[in-house]
């Protein structure tokens, strides 16, 4: 899926910084340089979502703000403004816009706000991609996956950031063989109203600017699941209506007092103790222990060393596919620079470095110098420490893992690419606890 994303400021140089920061791969950038040329994109465009300056000529960013808010109303609106002030991104909120920036901001704060804001509008087209690896915390994450994939219960998926979250979510998804669709909404990314209104649907008229009556995310998903992520992050109220879906299984769209059937599964993700926060009285305990009842808890990259050239490997194939650029590998140097790394953005760090590294790389492999860890590392505190000898085996057990899983586990084929022989692979087999098929 491709995001449209309107960029609203009068400084040239503002909206070239964000289109660049923007462009490519997932998302088209359209520009205007006040609130009326926008409103002119608006009507001739499909717009996922508006980045605004607040001080513009011929029509301000809060006059844009309500004009949006009046003609369209689902479409998150982000605020920049280099004159702000607490009153003013009160009042910015109140009006509807998601989020509120001050200039100066970094670029990358507000990629990472587009990119959670565009999960509210993420369909069931997105490939489920990176949940691979064979390391034994992710062995047991299979596990847990397969014994409650067939359940109509649901699901709560925890871990830090960037593990992987909504990966875990369609694999579950896809092994349950429900015949609806996968949705995705970020609930920490839209205001309560907003969010209310795109789980469970409104009829025209229920509020300013329902102009249409809408199915909402519960109905769209049909027989198939709907992911609730960050769910940590919802209001009392809504924690209240979510629990009436999951006991009730059926919910009241906003403007009416008819009933309807909830037929798809919630899978709820969260990065945050909602345990914790439930004990002291900020998450409904009711609610946290009905979603904990079938609980997957994803590990950090950091604890699942052994899948990291499995995946570098993984990710500089389909990167250097939709790049069309011929890359074999990364050398010995990249290589040692990925074992040693602490990632501490997870998988998704990792992946962004090698979708990075395979636009600079000058040649058919990925040097050290590509990854450019050297200005963004931060190593594991006693990485100093560790042997070489332990580098050298966590290394090697990667390579067998990732030829297991393109070539399979029979012995002649592994020992042919790999380079060994026969004798010399169930050794290293056993040594590594890779021999069971199991």
């Amino acid at each position: 899926m491709k995001f449209t994303i309107l960029i609203v400021d009068d400084e040239d140089n503002l909206r070239r910084a964000v289109k660049y920061g923007l462009s490519g791969g997932q998302f088209r950038v359209l520009e205007a340089k006040n609130g009326l040329k926008a409103l002119e994109v608006l009507a001739g465009n499909e717009v996922d979502l508006v980045v605004s300056d607040l001080k513009m000529p011929q029509m301000d960013g809060m006059t844009f703000l309500n004009e949006c808010r009046r003609k369209y109303f689902q479409m998150p609106v982000i605020i920049l403004t280099a004159f702000g002030s607490t009153e003013t991104a009160v009042e910015a909120m109140k009006t509807g816009a998601v989020d509120f920036l001050i200039k100066p901001f970094p670029l990358e704060e507000l990629v990472e706000k587009v990119r959670g804001l565009l999960a509210a509008k993420r369909g069931d087209d997105k490939p489920v991609d990176g949940f691979i690896g064979f390391a034994e915390p992710m062995e047991k994450v299979r596990f847990l996956c397969r014994k409650f994939a067939p359940s109509a219960s649901p699901v709560l998926v925890t871990g830090e950031s960037g593990t992987g979250k909504e990966v875990t979510a369609r694999y579950i998804h896809e092994l349950s063989g429900r015949s609806g669709r996968f949705l995705a909404v970020n609930c920490g990314a839209l205001p309560e109203n907003l969010l209310e209104s795109q789980l469970f649907g409104f009829r025209k008229g229920a509020f300013t600017g329902a102009d249409r009556d809408s199915k909402g995310l519960f109905m769209e998903a049909g027989d198939g699941t709907l992911m609730l992520d960050e769910i940590g992050e919802t209001t009392p109220r809504m924690q209240v209506a979510l629990l009436r879906v999951i006991q009730e299984r059926e919910f009241i769209p906003l403007g009416t007092a008819e009933t309807v059937k909830a037929s798809a599964r919630i899978i709820a993700c969260t990065n945050r103790d909602i345990g914790r926060m439930a004990g002291e009285g900020r998450f409904r305990e009711d609610l946290y222990y009905r979603l904990k009842v079938l609980a997957v808890h994803l590990p950090p990259l950091r604890e699942r060393r052994e899948d990291i050239p499995i995946l570098a490997r993984h990710f500089l194939e389909r990167f250097a596919d939709e790049s069309g650029r011929k890359i074999d590998g990364f050398d010995d140097a990249a290589q040692q620079a990925l074992a040693g790394y602490h990632f501490p953005g997870n998988v998704r760090e990792l992946s962004n470095m090698i979708e990075r590294s395979v636009w600079l790389s000058e040649g058919r492999t990925i040097s050290a110098g590509d990854l450019e860890l050297d200005g963004h590392a931060r190593p594991e505190p006693d990485s100093a420490r560790v042997e070489f000898k332990d580098r050298v085996e966590e290394y090697e057990r990667g390579l067998i893992m990732e030829a297991i899983g393109k070539f399979g586990r029979n012995r002649t084929v592994l020992s042919e690419k790999l380079g060994i022989n026969r004798t010399a692979l169930l050794y290293k087999l056993k040594k590594y606890h890779l021999k069971d098929d199991g």
